[in-house]
């Protein structure tokens, strides 16, 4: 169980790379600007996710 919980932890880490470097990147192009909204919510939508799974683990 522990080896899952550490590749959690991991994959949390890297989602929450990718947000903060999405996250500031800037560009006027409306096309960019709406890929960059997309990425940033589906890391959201993975973190959250990853958070449950995480919280259901160490219950077991």
């Amino acid at each position: 169980m522990v080896d899952i919980l550490v590749k959690l932890l991991l994959l949390q880490v890297t989602v929450a790379d990718h947000r903060l470097q999405y996250a500031t990147m800037e560009t006027s192009d409306e096309r960019e600007q709406a890929f960059i909204e997309g990425v940033l919510a589906a890391c959201e939508f993975v973190e959250d996710a990853l958070e449950e799974i995480w919280e259901e683990k160490k219950a077991e």
